[in-house]
C-alpha cells in the first residue's frame, strides 16, 4: 500500500508576516536606492564647490604671489627734443609697474626720464574717520642712466613703480609719462608692463 504522505501547509499568520517582511524589506531597498542617488547629487554639487574653491585660491595665489603679468605697451616710442609721451594705465589689484627702455644711444638714454602717477582712494572703516574719503597720490620721477647693455641693441634701463587699484575703472587712476631732456629727438623701444 503506497501511503500519501501529507502536504505540510503555512499557517495563515506565517504567510501574513512573511508578505509582510516583503513588503518591508522592498520598501528599504527602494529608499535605499533614493538616498544613494540623492548622495551621488551631492557629491557632485559639492566636487563641483571644492573645484570652484579651489580655482579662486589659485586665483588670489596668484594675485598675491605677483605671478601674473600684463605688456601694456611695447614699441618703438620717439621723443622730440624737451618732448614727453604718456600712457594711462589700467589696474584691477595692487601690483609692481615695470618701464623698460631700450636705446642704441647711451647719452640720449640718459637724458630720459620717466614718471609714474596715481591716486588711491583711501576709506576708513571705523573711528572718528569713518565716512571720509582720503586721496593718497603717488608721484615719482626717475632718470633713466642706460647702465645695462643687453649686448645686441644697445643700452637699457628699467624702473620698477608701485601700483594700486582705483574705485572708479572708467578712468586711469594711474599713467605713465616718458621724457626726453636732450636736444635731439630720441627713438627707444619702451616696453611697460604690470605685475600684478
Amino acid at each position: 500500500m503506497d501511503e500519501t504522505k501529507p502536504r505540510k501547509m503555512v499557517s495563515r499568520n506565517v504567510a501574513i508576516a512573511l508578505g509582510i517582511i516583503c513588503i518591508i524589506l522592498g520598501a528599504i531597498i527602494v529608499s535605499f536606492f533614493a538616498v544613494a542617488n540623492n548622495m551621488n547629487g551631492t557629491i557632485r554639487t559639492d566636487d563641483n564647490q571644492i573645484n570652484s574653491l579651489n580655482s579662486q585660491i589659485n586665483n588670489l595665489t596668484d594675485i598675491c604671489g605677483i605671478w601674473d603679468n600684463v605688456v601694456l605697451f611695447s614699441q618703438n616710442v620717439t621723443l622730440q627734443a624737451g618732448g614727453t609721451t604718456s600712457f594711462p594705465v589700467f589696474a584691477n589689484y595692487s601690483g609692481i609697474l615695470s618701464v623698460e627702455m631700450e636705446g642704441t644711444n647711451e647719452s640720449l638714454l640718459s637724458q630720459t626720464w620717466v614718471r609714474a602717477f596715481s591716486r588711491h582712494w583711501l576709506y576708513p572703516v571705523y573711528g572718528s574717520e569713518y565716512g571720509q574719503v582720503y586721496p593718497v597720490d603717488y608721484d615719482e620721477t626717475r632718470n633713466y642712466h642706460g647702465d645695462f647693455s643687453d649686448g645686441q641693441t644697445g643700452q637699457m634701463d628699467t624702473e620698477y613703480f608701485p601700483v594700486l587699484p582705483y574705485a572708479n575703472a572708467a578712468q586711469p587712476y594711474a599713467g605713465i609719462i616718458i621724457g626726453n631732456n636732450s636736444t635731439q629727438t630720441v627713438t627707444e623701444y619702451v616696453t611697460i608692463t604690470y605685475y600684478y
